[in-house]
């Protein structure tokens, strides 16, 4: 009698015998049809300097070529950051802009904040912009969020709607620890709250000394 193999025996045809769950999946995977990798082509201009000069359609050219809407350039900035049109950032948010890229804690809506473009920072609240980031950095702006930065040029409407939307300033969130803080924040109920607690109201700041 010939010899039989008893893993053939049994070997059924439309079963992928011998493979790992893994494996199998991966050959189903395999058989599938492959995307065509992105045959357009990026414009000249980078993608970041296309959506600072709200050239929209240089923007749709870099998506259409697969270029990466969450790129940092060697600002660090993103370019939703530089976006200087409502339809530019509507466009880089419906192809998976983060509304909430930071470094240092610079987010978009601090830039469109600062730079008066009350349109875009209509449109980054509603698409879950944190109206509270806070700067990260060393420096004069540290812990500064998108209301101070409203604030500090003069973009009086803007700084409103930030409010409208929960929106505070650095001082004002950090409020809870000292008296200074919450006197500089214009936060009574923190004044209060550290009054109560036995603040000394002729102390001295530790760092400013007054």
């Amino acid at each position: 009698t010939d010899y039989v193999d008893p893993r053939v025996a049994d070997y059924d045809p439309n079963e992928s015998w011998g493979l790992s769950e893994e494996e199998k999946a991966a050959e189903e995977a395999a058989k599938k049809p492959q995307p065509e990798p992105p045959t357009a082509k990026a414009p000249d201009i980078s993608i970041h300097d296309a959506a600072m000069f709200g050239n929209l359609e240089a923007v749709k050219q870099h998506i259409a070529a697969g270029s990466d809407v969450n790129a940092k350039n060697d600002d660090l900035f993103t370019p939703l950051h530089y976006a200087a049109t409502k339809e530019v950032a509507e466009l880089l948010l419906a192809n998976g802009a983060d509304v909430n890229a930071k470094d240092n804690g610079v987010t978009p809506l601090h830039y469109a904040a600062g730079a008066g473009r009350k349109e875009i920072v209509e449109l980054l609240i509603t698409e879950g912009a944190n109206v509270n980031a806070k700067l990260v950095r060393d420096g004069p702006h540290k812990g500064k969020t998108p209301l101070n930065a409203a604030n500090e040029e003069n973009h009086a409407e803007i700084a409103d709607l930030l409010r409208n939307h929960g929106g505070k300033t650095g001082d004002w969130l950090i409020a809870d620890k000292s008296i200074h803080k919450a006197a500089s924040a214009g936060h009574i109920e923190a004044v209060k709250q550290h009054l109560a607690a036995g603040a000394d109201v002729n102390a001295k700041d530790d760092k400013y000394g007054w």
